[in-house]
């Protein structure tokens, strides 16, 4: 469902601006408010930008986030929507070969977030691959310490 909420992206000269994302916006914010709160969330690519929203506009519904091959808002208007940084700890998983999502636009987002936690693996634009799920674990223990 986040990975659809983005809906189109037009850019233009690296000025991007996102359509039709308001509505499905507003139903995962009310869906996490009426359902949460919940122990963490996990996003993928461009569910990032619907994620990192909620972490910034709803920390106390979450414990910990995590990003994998995300990246910030590209939109200024939904990157003013992410208000201050990120408070909740997040880790970000960056893939070396993503051909999808370059590490510099993953960095912009890891900067939105407060002390953040940084892993990568050789591989491209994929899942948590099977040699960080350690890291992963470690990072879910640390954030309820």
């Amino acid at each position: 469902m986040l990975r659809s909420l983005v809906g189109s992206e037009m850019c233009i000269r690296d000025r991007c601006r996102y359509e039709q994302w308001e509505e499905p916006l507003d139903y995962v914010r009310q869906f996490a408010e009426e359902h949460g709160p919940w122990d963490g969330l996990v996003a993928f690519s461009q569910g990032g930008v619907p994620a990192a929203i909620l972490l910034s506009q709803m920390p106390y519904l979450f414990h910990w986030g995590i990003f994998v091959s995300c990246f910030a808002p590209q939109d200024p208007r939904m990157r003013e929507l992410v208000a201050g940084p990120i408070r909740v700890p997040t880790l970000h998983v960056m893939g070396e070969a993503d051909q999808w999502v370059a590490a510099e636009r993953s960095i912009q987002l890891r900067d939105m977030c407060f002390d953040p936690t940084t892993v990568t693996h050789p591989d491209g634009h994929i899942m948590i691959p099977k040699q960080l799920l350690g890291s992963v674990k470690q990072f879910i223990e640390r954030s309820y310490a």
